[in-house]
């Protein structure tokens, strides 16, 4: 289910935080952050489609994120101040690779209780291509396309997966922000 993020009361400041990571990324080789302590690879398989993507974890409502690269943190302390965030991370999909189908938060319940969830708002800092066919996301059998300086959102719960079948990489900030953020009508 794909949610129109507009309708998020934090989207001005979301917008202003996207526009900062765009600032840090036109000013740094991201490929040097791939050896920082602070990056997690999503997998240890190299035949795993998993494996060439990585994600540098900004902000968690739970635990302290310390270290992170230069000009990470100013755009950290920002996310932390939205009081609806759960947690955002910085998401790199290598070129021609997927994210397999999979649902995001599926501990959350467990965490913060089992009356909330999250949507996930997706802030595009680099995307190659808007064309479907070459870079998108597909949730819940719905596809959807963006572009560079774009934002959206969807839920994360309905099984969703992305590809980047560009000779680029794909970097894009994931926001989770509790639902009760979004003013959605019926």
């Amino acid at each position: 289910m794909w949610i129109d993020p507009t309708t998020c009361k934090h989207y001005p400041a979301l917008k202003e935080i996207l526009d900062d990571l765009q600032t840090v990324f036109s000013n740094i080789d991201f490929q040097s952050l791939k050896n920082d302590p602070c990056v997690t690879n999503w997998s240890t398989d190299p035949s795993d489609n998993w494996f060439v993507n990585w994600s540098i974890n900004l902000y968690n409502k739970n635990s302290t994120i310390d270290n992170l690269p230069v000009g990470l943190q100013e755009v950290a302390d920002k996310i932390s101040s939205i009081p609806d965030c759960y947690q955002s991370f910085l998401n790199f999909v290598a070129p021609n690779t997927i994210i397999p189908l999979h649902k995001d938060n599926k501990n959350l319940g467990n965490i913060v209780g089992p009356d909330k969830s999250c949507y996930q708002v997706v802030l595009c800092i680099q995307v190659p291509s808007n064309d479907p066919a070459v870079c998108g996301t597909d949730n819940g059998g719905e596809t959807r396309s963006y572009s560079t300086g774009d934002i959206v959102s969807f839920d994360g719960m309905v099984d969703h997966w992305v590809w980047n079948y560009s000779d680029q990489w794909r970097i894009t900030a994931c926001v989770d922000i509790f639902t009760e953020a979004f003013d959605l009508k019926d």
